[in-house]
């Protein structure tokens, strides 16, 4: 089976599978016949819409996973994946996995030789990362462990961690006890009070603050003599905050 990307240029985006010959878009499942091929390159019009067929990529994740939750969007998870210094072959944890969307672009950076465990409570979310690391044929490198992080424990230690979840000073002494020294890890909360508090937590248990951001993307609607910014505009995703888990020695 081979994967690939439907993209379209409002940002809505699918696949369609070489296997079952079948094109997923905007949540529905659309068969097609026998003998269809389509190749990166190639142009389709599905319900009306024209999407340019790629090779299979996670950028537009978020359209493509049924979304229970927020997801934490492709910008935001560009610089995340920066600053933790994801590399093939990492051993990455993440809390709150959600969606799934954040997941798949972790599992792209640390590729086929990297390990990704992602701790989710909630039971459904869980079904559906279930489900998300079939799609992706993931099931070799990605754990996925129906938890909270503050209970959960692992024999081995991580390079870095990605932790999407409301109270994240929660995992403070998880932080301590699973993550190599120097490992870098993110929290990715919506308000100030909670980065505030998560900043204060971190420091005083020993943590490095690294540094706090917010990503801000304007989309640009490109039409001949009226080119303009989208009148669709995100202006508050979340914001990132980025802590170091110490060795203890001060020189």
């Amino acid at each position: 089976m081979v994967l690939f990307s439907l993209l379209s240029g409002s940002g809505s985006a699918g696949s369609y599978d070489t296997e079952s010959k079948k094109i997923e878009l905007n949540g529905r499942t659309i068969g097609t016949s026998p003998s269809f091929v389509l190749e990166p390159g190639d142009i389709i019009r599905v319900k009306g819409e024209e999407l340019v067929v790629t090779p299979f990529t996670t950028l537009r994740m978020g359209d493509m996973v049924k979304r229970r939750t927020q997801i934490i969007q492709p910008w935001d998870a560009a610089y995340s994946m920066k600053v933790l210094s994801l590399k093939p072959g990492m051993r990455v944890l993440e809390s709150g996995g959600g969606s799934g969307a954040m997941s798949s672009h972790i599992l792209d950076t640390i590729g086929d030789s990297g390990f990704l465990v992602t701790v989710e409570e909630n039971s459904s979310n869980c079904d559906g990362l279930i489900s998300l690391r079939k799609f992706l044929k993931r099931e070799k490198n990605w754990e996925i462990v129906n938890s909270r992080i503050e209970d959960f424990s692992s024999g081995e230690k991580f390079d870095a961690a990605m932790l999407d979840l409301p109270e994240p000073w929660l995992a403070v002494e998880s932080m301590k006890k699973i993550l190599k020294p120097g490992a870098i890890f993110c929290t990715y909360l919506p308000t100030f009070n909670q980065v505030e508090k998560a900043h204060t937590t971190f420091a005083k248990s020993g943590f490095y603050v690294l540094e706090c951001s917010e990503i801000l993307r304007r989309r640009i609607l490109v039409r001949e003599g009226a080119t303009r910014p989208d009148n669709d505009i995100i202006g508050h995703t979340a914001f990132l905050s980025f802590f170091v888990r110490c060795s203890g020695l001060r020189y």
